[in-house]
């Protein structure tokens, strides 16, 4: 008997194991539907949702959203402002800013013959140490059209003209001021302007003027 009671007690651990193993396989058996429900034909696993296979998964590459063109506004082509004379005009007047930036008669400029202009005091007895306005007065005598036209009276600065575009035989008023001294002076008047072929014209006037003593209270 006790033989039988020592085969028993040895026999307690192999019989417990193979319950444990049958209990785990049919564990398993119970599971392998669900497992070979969650592949698909080439064995990648499928997405699960809330621990239960959705259904399987392609192997076919992600769809991309459709890129979506916005429409583009057609060109506006803006036209500068003022006519064409005042555009061309413009582009001279700022290569005659090149010219006088030492503020001076251009030395390798000779007088071309095509502006004529007279130079007057507006006032007609200028007197010592007052600032005196001149009326400058230039004519286009050219057979050309001229741009840019460009008035300058050294001491004085730049004159401001009616218009500094000229047809043959057309005229402008200039003016500028200037601060004078007693005795004789000259007023020292220059201009350029510019034709169609981007030659210039350039001519100047020296004109004498008087100018009174000083008077107490102007």
């Amino acid at each position: 008997m006790y033989h039988d009671q020592g085969r028993l007690a040895m026999l307690g651990p192999v019989i417990r194991t193979l319950g444990l193993a049958l209990v785990a396989f049919a564990i398993l058996w119970a599971v392998s539907p669900h497992l070979q429900a969650g592949r698909s034909s080439d064995g990648v696993p499928t997405a699960v949702s809330g621990g239960a296979v959705s259904g399987t998964v392609s192997s076919d590459p992600i769809p991309t959203a459709p890129v979506t063109t916005m429409p583009t506004e057609p060109a506006v082509t803006r036209v500068a402002e003022g006519t064409a004379d005042q555009r061309d005009s413009a582009r001279w007047e700022a290569r005659n800013e090149e010219l006088v930036a030492d503020a001076g008669w251009p030395a390798d400029l000779r007088p071309s013959g095509d502006l004529s202009f007279s130079v007057q005091p507006a006032t007609a007895s200028p007197t010592d140490r007052t600032w005196v306005a001149f009326t400058i007065e230039v004519t286009n005598r050219s057979d050309r059209k001229l741009w840019g036209l460009f008035v300058y009276q050294e001491l004085a600065g730049p004159a401001a003209c009616g218009d500094s575009v000229l047809e043959p035989g057309e005229s402008t008023t200039c003016t500028v001021e200037d601060y004078v001294y007693e005795g004789e002076q000259t007023a020292d008047v220059w201009a350029t302007a510019w034709d169609i072929l981007d030659e210039m014209s350039a001519d100047r006037i020296l004109q004498p003027y008087t100018v009174g003593p000083y008077r107490v209270g102007g």
